[in-house]
């Protein structure tokens, strides 16, 4: 089934865009993806999720069709928090049901401990939450961030063919061919010289701020919903890991499928993703 494209006004300067799969209905899932990546990493799941509801593949600010920030702005994570509350009340949508990959699925689960009231069920892919620090290094890190800002060149890389692109993004993410264009297509922009990326470069800047690990088990401990953590066998997270992150959510079931970190955009993985959140769901 092909997708449509839809844009939401946030009601605060931001326009997001998505791509949507089925008709309207009483239940919808949301999805949010990864770093860099954009709605187009939910291409090979989301025409067989329809029997869940119909489904709504966002872009995520500053990824694919959705607004950049305004000059002067940073993209947090907690930002991101706030853009899901307020998609919520664009669709009438009193619990959501979310599905979400990598950094997506970080922002989910901030969202999730700061308005557990608002989430239904959550399944995140390869995402244990944002990366932490140590109080003491909370100099470093301002430092460090406020540097790069600085050096940083906000003009968008330029290239002239896609095929270029495709295979860089191949070797850098480990994607299939089809994959890595799914993505790359979905983040070009076509300019005088060729290609530009469409994505905010701000989005490779780092954070001047992070959470503790205690800040972060907070809020993990206030998610009251059922949670599925979906891990690639080959993924970036071993048990170790998983465990003494995810410890405090009440509710949480792991599930360790073949695969990659984008083990949901693969045609050989995917289905078993599809089969571990029809149960989680149905």
């Amino acid at each position: 089934m092909l997708s449509q494209e839809q844009h939401f006004d946030l009601g605060n300067g931001r326009h997001l865009a998505a791509k949507v799969w089925g008709r309207a209905s009483d239940r919808r899932l949301l999805c949010f993806h990864g770093w860099l990546d954009n709605a187009a990493s939910f291409d090979q799941i989301a025409p067989n999720l329809l029997h869940l509801g119909q489904v709504i593949a966002v872009d995520m600010a500053g990824h694919g069709f959705s607004d950049h920030l305004p000059n002067g702005s940073h993209y947090y994570v907690w930002d991101g928090v706030e853009d899901i509350l307020r998609l919520l009340d664009v669709l009438d949508i009193d619990r959501a049901d979310i599905l979400a990959h990598s950094l997506g699925g970080i922002i989910a689960l901030l969202f999730a401990g700061t308005f557990p009231q608002k989430l239904n069920k959550l399944a995140v892919i390869e995402a244990i939450g944002p990366f932490t620090m140590e109080d003491g290094n909370a100099p470093k890190q301002l430092q460090k961030a406020l540097m790069a800002r600085i050096q940083s060149n906000s003009q968008p890389r330029c290239y002239h063919d896609v095929d270029d692109i495709v295979k860089a993004k191949q070797i850098a993410n480990g994607l299939s061919e089809s994959a890595a264009r799914a993505i790359v297509e979905r983040n070009l922009e076509r300019v005088k010289e060729g290609y530009c990326w469409r994505s905010d470069p701000r989005l490779r800047l780092d954070s001047v701020w992070r959470l503790n690990e205690q800040q972060l088990s907070a809020f993990f401990d206030k998610i009251d919903s059922e949670v599925l953590l979906i891990l690639g066998e080959q993924g970036m997270f071993n048990e170790t890991m998983v465990n003494q992150r995810m410890s405090p959510i009440k509710q949480l079931t792991k599930v360790r499928v073949p695969g990659h970190h984008h083990l949901h955009l693969e045609p050989e993985t995917a289905s078993a993703v599809v089969a571990a959140l029809t149960e989680f769901w149905e």
